[in-house]
């Protein structure tokens, strides 16, 4: 994404690059960039940030689930900052049946996340590969549940190399 973005904005709209800089900036602060950062060592290239010490030896001050909520906060005010109606953000990700339980919480928090309008999110699992006990399973339960996110499933039977 970030590449995209700034090679776009070098033939097309450099007022983009320099608003979207700017609006996640404002929506992270010092310290959640440092943290993105750290997380996605692309989005410095966006942001026109180095890789400073000070970013590169970054660490949560807090942990378990404290760390999870912050994280979770990070990403969901970065996809408010880049997504909105004149640049829709989708992700797509494939093999869910092997996400693990906290993969499977962040992408929960994102879908859920009131404040992010123009996000979409398309997942692609085996269902032959998720039994109920899954924790895949538990998640899309928990999500039809809330009524949170509309889910569409959509079931790829009999595929073949000829059809």
């Amino acid at each position: 994404y970030c590449d995209v973005v700034v090679e776009t904005s070098k033939t097309n709209d450099s007022n983009y690059i320099t608003k979207t800089r700017v609006a996640i900036q404002q929506a992270l602060g010092h310290e959640g960039i440092n943290a993105l950062t750290n997380i996605i060592p692309n989005t410095r290239r966006l942001l026109s940030t180095s890789s400073t010490e000070e970013s590169q030896n970054y660490r949560l001050r807090v942990g378990g689930e404290n760390a999870q909520h912050w994280v979770h906060f990070i990403f969901r005010a970065f996809m408010c900052a880049i997504a909105n109606t004149s640049h829709p953000i989708v992700l797509f990700l494939d093999n869910l049946q092997w996400a693990d339980v906290a993969s499977l919480d962040l992408i929960h928090a994102l879908c859920n996340d009131t404040d992010s309008k123009s996000f979409l999110f398309i997942g692609c699992y085996r269902d032959n590969e998720v039994d109920e006990r899954h924790p895949l399973s538990k998640f899309l339960d928990q999500m039809e549940k809330k009524k949170s996110a509309t889910i569409t499933k959509i079931a790829a039977t009999k595929m073949s190399k000829e059809a």
